[in-house]
């Protein structure tokens, strides 16, 4: 009988870790910053400019959503606040064949904006800053005219 019980307890542990691991990750709901909707391309990645004759783009919407462009292929997907950090992605990306060093940055470029999680407007500019967990610049992006 003990046996019995025993194994009910731990099955209705083993549920109640399952029930709890289970729960979403407290959300709030995105709000974009006043001024900040539009169309931001990607100026410097980690320290390096980009080519001028390849546009990485990222469109900021009032909504959860961001969309754009990598430099070849298009891309769209959720932007989340989850604790006062900013979460985007996971990304969709279409496939398109494109050359290697239009590749290279597009990949720089979906990689941070995978690592942000902060983004700030320079003071007095159109321009914003992306910034990584340990609070590194990883980006900088100006406002599309």
């Amino acid at each position: 009988m003990k046996l019995i019980s025993g194994t009910a307890s731990l099955l209705q542990a083993v549920c109640f870790i399952f029930a709890f691991a289970a729960m979403p990750v407290q959300s709030e709901e995105w709000e974009l910053p006043a001024g900040l909707s539009g169309d931001w391309r990607a100026d410097v990645l980690r320290g390096e400019r980009m080519h001028h004759d390849i546009v990485s783009l990222l469109r900021l919407e009032k909504t959860e959503t961001v969309g754009g462009n990598g430099g070849c292929n298009r891309i769209f997907g959720p932007i989340r606040n989850i604790n006062g950090q900013l979460y985007i992605g996971p990304l969709s990306v279409t496939r398109k064949a494109c050359e290697p060093h239009v590749l290279r940055q597009e990949l720089a470029f979906l990689q941070v904006l995978e690592e942000t999680r902060f983004v700030k407007q320079l003071s007095g500019e159109r321009a914003l800053i992306f910034i990584n967990e340990q609070g590194s610049i990883i980006a900088q992006f100006s406002e599309m005219q």
